[in-house]
């Protein structure tokens, strides 16, 4: 019946045909769904349907792009470059780094290339071309070693004495995050310290990169402003514009070097405008300091010479937004005439500083307790007392520090210096002082070892470094201890170095007591003279106290009794056959003497120098020819300069710290009516160390004792102190000549020698 109303419908119209066609689909799918549907139900239920596993594919690693073909030549020409400098083929190396940098302008090999050619130029001493070359270099800013380039540029320049060209330099490299040297800051502030002028003020201000003024260089600035006298920073200040960000730092400090001179009325009006309180004067912005040069760009090689010609290729082969100018960008000081342009945190910290200077504000640091083990009793009673007076002092120097003293007596005896280690202990000291007598020092180190105390002792004796030491298997944390005292073997190198390389003497005598002392400083002397190339010939030794020292100086003329004697022998055993010489000698009075040094090492005392030069110069042994070496012990005028000057005059011998020793000396004797002792210099400084400690670490600097060897030191009563890891302290001595005005600084120094070589 289905089959026939198909066909009855095939012939019926179209539209009807497709009307009836889809309910006829529909019942003949339901016919065949009712007749197989059932079964295919059941068994899908008895069995749970498959699941299909869709597997991720691993994403293709994405390798870096490989070097170039360009990169990987001129990578070839660097390695090439370079063999040929370690074979010494100078001329070979420079032909493959210049290859690479006028083939491959693009790689990143073309700033290494410019870095290797400026060296070897400096190793030819070709200046010129070597400074061409670290110019073009520094200009890749975006290449490795545009940094170091930058770097040596600046040594370079600031080696020749012009800072100005030096400070776009470290300026660049001291901004924030762009450097890894973070000697540059360091570098930039010592630079102006040392050489800032009314004329370059505004020069320096418009290189220095604002960024770099917050707290980690703030602190290193006031730790290097510690280092000025009161008129240099007083001079740094007058140069200082309106809108200048030095002139809190400048005015903090310099109240601070106003206090340690007893005017506290003019030390608070500084430390006002530090904290920028009412009442502050209007800074002086004068046109000259406006008027200022902007500093000169570095002049371009020639286009004639070879290198000059590929330094221009190089440079002209980037584009202007992958260089940057020297001057750092933004805005500069001067611009901001209302107020100065110190960043707000920084202003913020120096308020604080200034007002618990004033004792408006109270410090919140935890006191630091020391405890001093000095020699009170019995014939100590006068120098302990005197050294008492040096740590009050100088806590009156840094009364805004939280520094609590007690003190106890040693006696001067090994069993009593211990028994008053053990009172301090009981008061919880942080940190000892002392002891000064080497045999008391020698039982007290021990212990402060294992109570893990840090100790400073006032004893030059190297021996007491090992006193104590505890082996790491023990258990026990040892505490530092360090000996603050005048080494004399410092002032023996500092000697020897300025003899060999600065007065290029190669022959040495010395003269010295026969003392522990004498043999120290000979010793000293001669192992620092030989490590620079020198020799020393002649080592000769007298009595302690004599006052006699003719037998001395005739055994350095070669004219005692064994010395002639062997020298007559020797002259008749070998005769001259020339006619003309002179005839030969029949006893020991006709030997002329005989000088074989061309320098005379001479540790002793300043009046027995003044009575050793007069007989010196009777056998030959006089200046200029002959030049004298003295030590610190010389540093007395009334002394030295009594009589026999005119056989001095030349000699060079060295002290530390002069201005500094001797405003010490006039502040502590108008305080205490009565002088100092040498070694009230090491309390006194011992007890500041640890002031310039805590005020450091009041800006954010490290835990005091991890600061106690830091690099740049201390300032203390006789110059700059700087506690080593190796427990010893060092002091800076400067270089001091006799002259017929007196005694002078001798400005040559040791910075002389470093122009005579590669700075970098």
């Amino acid at each position: 019946m289905i089959r026939l109303a198909l066909l009855r419908l095939f012939y019926k119209p179209r539209a009807a045909y497709l009307a009836l066609l889809l309910p006829v689909v529909l019942l003949t799918s339901a016919c065949s769904l009712d007749s197989t549907g059932t079964d295919a139900v059941k068994k899908t239920a008895d069995k749970p349907p498959a699941i299909k596993k869709q597997v991720k594919k691993a994403p293709t690693p994405k390798l870096p792009p490989g070097p170039s073909p360009a990169e990987q030549a001129a990578e070839q020409l660097l390695f090439q470059g370079d063999q040929f400098t370690l074979d010494d083929q100078l001329d070979q190396a420079i032909f493959a780094f210049q290859q690479l940098i006028k083939r491959y302008p693009e790689t990143p090999f073309v700033s290494e290339a410019l870095v290797r050619l400026a060296d070897i130029h400096l190793r030819r001493n070709e200046r010129q071309a070597a400074e061409r070359a670290l110019q073009s270099a520094a200009r890749y800013v975006k290449h490795p070693a545009a940094d170091r380039a930058a770097w040596k540029l600046a040594m370079l320049y600031d080696h020749d004495g012009d800072q100005e060209r030096a400070w776009p330099y470290w300026a660049r490299l001291a901004k924030a995050g762009q450097f890894q040297h973070q000697g540059a800051w360091a570098r930039l502030i010592d630079s102006y310290f040392s050489t800032g002028s009314k004329d370059n003020s505004i020069i320096f201000l418009r290189n220095l990169p604002q960024t770099n003024l917050e707290q980690p260089q703030l602190r290193h600035f006031l730790n290097a402003a510690t280092f000025q006298t009161q008129t240099r920073l007083e001079d740094l200040l007058s140069f200082q514009p309106a809108s200048s960000p030095l002139r809190r730092p400048l005015h903090l400090i310099l109240g601070d070097k106003l206090a340690e001179n007893q005017q506290l009325d003019e030390a608070k009006k500084h430390w006002k405008k530090a904290a920028g309180l009412p009442g502050e004067a209007s800074p002086v912005n004068s046109a000259d300091e406006q008027s200022s040069s902007e500093s000169q760009d570095t002049i371009p090689p020639s286009s004639t010479d070879l290198l000059g010609a590929l330094m221009l290729q190089a440079d002209s082969a980037f584009n202007t937004d992958q260089t940057n100018d020297l001057l750092p960008d933004h805005e500069s000081p001067l611009e901001n005439s209302d107020r100065d342009t110190l960043p707000e945190t920084s202003r913020s910290q120096l308020k604080q500083e200034a007002l618990i200077r004033l004792g408006e504000t109270v410090s919140s640091e935890t006191p630091l307790h020391v405890g001093l083990l000095l020699p009170l009793t019995s014939r100590y009673a006068r120098l302990g007392q005197n050294l008492i007076q040096g740590a009050l002092q100088a806590l009156s120097d840094y009364r805004d520090v939280s520094i609590t003293l007690r003190v106890e007596d040693t006696g001067g005896e090994p069993q009593s210096a211990q028994d008053a280690f053990h009172r301090l202990m009981d008061g919880d000291v942080d940190l000892i002082i002392g002891p000064l007598v080497h045999d008391a020092a020698q039982a007290v180190i021990p212990l402060a070892r294992r109570q893990g105390i840090p100790l400073i002792a006032l004893n030059p004796h190297l021996e007491l470094l090992q006193a104590g030491e505890v082996a790491p298997n023990e258990g026990v944390d040892s505490a530092p201890v360090f000996l603050n005292a005048f080494h004399p073997t410092h002032q023996a190198h500092v000697m020897a170095r300025h003899a060999v390389q600065i007065a290029q003497r190669q022959r040495f005598a010395i003269l010295a007591p026969d003392s522990d002392f004498g043999t120290l400083m000979t010793q000293a002397f001669t192992e620092k003279v030989e490590s620079l190339g020198g020799s020393v010939v002649r080592v000769v030794r007298f009595p302690a106290n004599t006052r006699d020292y003719s037998d001395s100086i005739k055994a350095l003329a070669h004219l005692s009794k064994e010395s002639t004697k062997q020298r007559i022998r020797l002259v008749w055993k070998s005769p001259s056959l020339d006619p003309s010489d002179p005839t030969r000698p029949q006893q020991e009075r006709d030997l002329e003497p005989w000088v074989d040094f061309d320098a005379l090492f001479l540790p002793v005392s300043a009046e027995q120098v003044r009575l050793i030069a007069p007989q010196a110069s009777f056998f030959n042994i006089r200046m200029p020819d002959v030049a004298f070496l003295g030590v610190s012990l010389w540093n007395q005028p009334d002394k030295l300069l009594s009589e026999g000057t005119d056989y001095l005059q030349g000699a060079v011998f060295c002290d530390s710290g002069q201005q500094e020793r001797s405003h010490f000396q006039a502040v502590f004797s108008s305080i205490w009516t009565q002088p100092p002792y040498s070694i009230t210099h090491l309390v006194y400084d011992s007890v500041a160390l640890l002031a310039q400690l805590r005020r450091d670490e009041r800006l954010g600097g490290p835990e005091w004792q991890a600061g106690m060897t830091r690099p740049m030191g201390f300032i203390g009563s006789s110059g700059q102190l700087q506690l080593l890891e190796s427990g010893l302290s060092q002091r800076h001595y400067q270089l001091l000549q006799i002259q017929r005005e007196g005694i002078v600084p001798l400005t040559s120094a040791l910075h002389a020698t470093d122009k005579r070589t590669n700075p970098l």
